[in-house]
């Protein structure tokens, strides 16, 4: 059975997006470690969007602030 999987080249993009912006999730000084906000944002303490904004297309959808979908674990639902 082939089952699809994340390339090497999707990774480092994954890895550069975390380590970028205002408030980096991870830091990559020699190996990637978890920064002290992206441990308040696993721990649902700090909002990744809120802290770095978001531009990025997933799936064929173009996420922006303006164009941002999430999902609502409460609900069960994707929101806008």
């Amino acid at each position: 059975m082939f089952r699809h999987g994340m390339g090497d080249l999707t990774l480092l993009a994954y890895l550069d997006m975390l380590s970028s912006g205002p408030s980096p999730l991870i830091s990559k000084d020699g190996e990637f470690e978890i920064t002290e906000t992206g441990r308040r944002v696993l721990e649902h303490k700090a909002d990744a969007v809120e802290l770095n904004g978001i531009d990025v297309w997933y799936g064929g959808v173009h996420l922006t602030p303006d164009n941002l979908m999430r999902w609502n674990a409460k609900e069960q639902k994707l929101e806008s």
